[in-house]
């Protein structure tokens, strides 16, 4: 097994993807909870430190890249500070920045994370604070429109030039801003003209937006809400309507403690769990549809594929935040559940 994922590893660092999607600026504020507030019920917290990152579509792109692979990240920015940073953690991790911009805000997701003073290896997220979907226009809330034909016709015109230099294409929709029907239908059909798969991870309203890609990857939420039937009912008929509306090669369904599954002609293989504690699910399917699509480029198949996803998610929710998986740490996990 150690000398296959070395080999595998190996064939990461010549794959490069494109990453299309919402771009976040993901903060993390931790501080130590004292006491309750005299001006409210609430704790007052002691920051001792902050994380920042690259988030939603970008946190793709961060594992991506942690795995050994290249990669280019599309999307929209403001011109603002929040955009500036996004800017920067691209120069720093390698990663390509294509992104155009538009009037509205980078949208900004910030979390307060408190812990105790006797045990720093456990926190609990208090409050987030979410800016740039919505704004006030005369006193009633509004939210930031999806990108227009401009922008849309930016983007393609950009990606056009590039389309050839991509393994795969990564679609990572957190339908914030920039999945119109059009742009995703346009970009798929780009795409499969150039020869170059494409991976989906849809939010359930935009679902069908996505029609012809060759993989999707919701979790099991999104899968039972996209089809409209209940996992207790029959996986086999889940993923039978998630064909069918979505018209795609292969499905995987990440199913949080029951592992994950493909499906593929009529069949389904799963794939167990292996994570004894988890610390932290935030970001875990990005760590999945990164590590799939890399794994599909580099040639293996759907089954061992989701297998390494599988890994890497597991690698992840054991850390606290938003976080990455290095090959390193895989092989230490697949080493670990042995049996």
């Amino acid at each position: 097994m150690d000398r296959r994922l070395e080999e595998i590893f190996e064939r990461f660092k010549k794959i490069n993807i494109a990453v299309i999607g919402d771009i976040i600026y993901d903060k993390f504020v931790w501080g130590e909870a004292k006491r309750i507030s005299p001006e409210a019920p609430v704790p007052v917290v002691d920051i001792l430190e902050t994380e920042e990152n690259l988030g939603g579509a970008g946190n793709v792109t961060n594992n991506i890249v942690s795995l050994g692979g290249k990669c280019d990240l599309y999307g929209v920015l403001g011109n603002d500070s929040n955009g500036e940073k996004i800017k920067e953690l691209c120069d720093k991790k390698g990663i390509g920045l294509i992104a155009s911009s538009d009037e509205w805000p980078t949208i900004l997701k910030e979390r307060i994370m408190a812990y105790s003073s006797s045990d720093r290896t456990r926190a609990q997220q208090l409050a987030r604070t979410d800016y740039g979907e919505f704004y006030l226009d005369n006193e009633i809330k509004k939210q930031v429109p999806k990108i227009g034909k401009e922008v849309e016709n930016a983007l393609l015109s950009l990606l056009e030039e590039k389309i050839g230099e991509y393994d795969y294409v990564v679609l990572s929709d957190y339908d914030k801003r920039i999945f119109t029907k059009s742009f995703a239908s346009r970009v798929v059909h780009l795409a499969r003209l150039n020869n170059t798969p494409v991976l989906a991870d849809p939010k359930p309203a935009n679902a069908e937006f996505f029609y012809g890609c060759n993989v999707i990857c919701p979790n099991r939420e999104e899968a039972e809400k996209i089809s409209g039937i209940s996992l207790d009912h029959n996986l086999l008929d889940i993923c039978r309507e998630l064909n069918k509306k979505v018209g795609t090669d292969y499905i995987v369904i990440t199913l949080d403690k029951d592992g994950a599954c493909s499906y593929h002609n009529g069949k389904i293989n799963k794939v167990p769990t292996l994570v004894v504690g988890t610390a932290d699910v935030a970001g875990a399917g990005d760590t999945f549809a990164a590590t799939l699509a890399l794994s599909l480029s580099a040639g293996e198949n759907i089954h061992d594929s989701v297998k390494l996803a599988n890994a890497a998610s597991g690698v992840v929710v054991e850390k606290r935040g938003v976080q990455t998986a290095s090959p390193k740490e895989i092989k230490e996990y697949f080493a670990r559940y042995r049996d």
